[in-house]
């Protein structure tokens, strides 16, 4: 599944950007949905 390793890819690049949006997230401060906006345009890569 080369999509799949690409997703990783990118995943790894924004690795310590999503960490701090998932400690926000976890302190109750972003919802998923916030989270999703803000990696989407980084994950949804072809």
């Amino acid at each position: 599944n080369g999509n799949g390793d690409g997703h990783v890819e990118i995943v790894k690049k924004i690795s310590s950007f999503e960490h701090k949006l998932r400690r926000l997230h976890a302190a109750g401060l972003l919802t998923e949905r916030d989270i999703w906006l803000l990696t989407g345009q980084y994950t949804i890569v072809k």
